[in-house]
């Protein structure tokens, strides 16, 4: 590699978003959700990457890691400056500018789309591709050049359809309608290693739902829960202010935000992790919702259709 000093350590999660959950000591709770289990803290530099996370193939340095790297950097430099301000709009009730709704928006498509959860997911739908094909042509190796050998398809849809000033995801995240949530009662909002959730029911006729047809929940800080909706009414950014009286529903939104953690859950304190890990083993009246909207309506229709 040309690079003197090349960037190891690759962050899918952004270290100025993950230092909003941070105590003010510069630590994480960490809840190793693929383990079941409460992992030791850690500063938040050192969660939310993989070593050379933009390589061709993960863990091997070449000079795509580093243009890639490179090319986010400017990028995150001006949504980190941009941030603390936004937030100290949302959190004391001032209008939120177009502006401000879309650098949040590029921030979502960013977080969104970094991920080794979408990674894994483009990579399925390729071997899926693959499969169909062979299964419809046969023959050895039919299918093949479908099937992703290294990291290219999700680097170049990562970088191509990100929308930081063109056509992309992030416009997509703008023109939704969005709800503020506001946590000022005894619980607060978690964050993960797949910070964007998107949630919807199974389709009833043969397409499902489409991009803007999916809720989207995204934390930005442990006060601050943005929810995306289809883009129905007014274009201006709702506010819900959640009180103690409403901690039921600031504990389901966390519920919802764990749902979509591939390995790790964050929080600048223990309670909100505790309380999910145990939810997790032994199933209350809020996963018991969740489960009854979410996870039953799926699994009834993969039943259906034999998958």
């Amino acid at each position: 590699m040309s690079h003197a000093n090349p960037t190891k350590k690759q962050h899918f999660v952004p270290r100025f978003y993950l230092k909003n959950f941070a105590s003010p000591e510069g630590d994480l709770q960490v809840l190793n959700v693929k383990e079941n289990r409460m992992a030791k803290p850690r500063p938040y530099q050192g969660l939310g990457y993989e070593y050379f996370y933009y390589a061709l193939t993960t863990g091997k340095p070449d000079e795509i890691a580093q243009q890639v790297e490179e090319w986010f950097k400017p990028m995150e430099d001006f949504i980190s400056n941009k941030l603390p301000k936004i937030i100290e709009k949302i959190e004391t009730n001032q209008q939120i500018q177009d502006d401000d709704k879309y650098i949040l928006s590029v921030l979502m498509s960013m977080l969104w789309l970094r991920t080794p959860g979408m990674r894994a997911q483009m990579k399925a739908m390729d071997e899926d591709m693959a499969k169909q094909i062979k299964r419809l042509h046969g023959g050895e190796g039919s299918g093949d050049r479908f099937r992703s050998k290294s990291n290219m398809g999700h680097l170049i849809c990562m970088v191509k359809s990100l929308g930081f000033g063109n056509a992309g995801f992030a416009n997509m995240f703008f023109a939704m309608k969005w709800t503020a949530f506001l946590a000022c009662g005894n619980e607060q909002f978690i964050t993960t290693d797949s910070p964007v959730v998107e949630k919807w029911l199974p389709p009833k006729g043969f397409y499902g739902a489409g991009f803007m047809q999916r809720d989207k929940y995204f934390a930005l800080t442990p006060k601050i829960l943005l929810h995306l909706t289809h883009p129905v009414g007014s274009k201006k950014l709702k506010r819900k202010t959640l009180y103690e009286a409403q901690d039921d529903e600031a504990k389901m939104l966390n519920v919802i935000l764990i749902s979509n953690t591939q390995s790790y859950a964050y929080s600048g304190r223990k309670k909100e992790l505790e309380a999910l890990l145990n939810d997790r083993n032994r199933p209350g009246k809020l996963t018991l919702e969740y489960i009854e909207k979410y996870e039953k309506p799926w699994a009834e229709w993969r039943a259906k259709m034999g998958k």
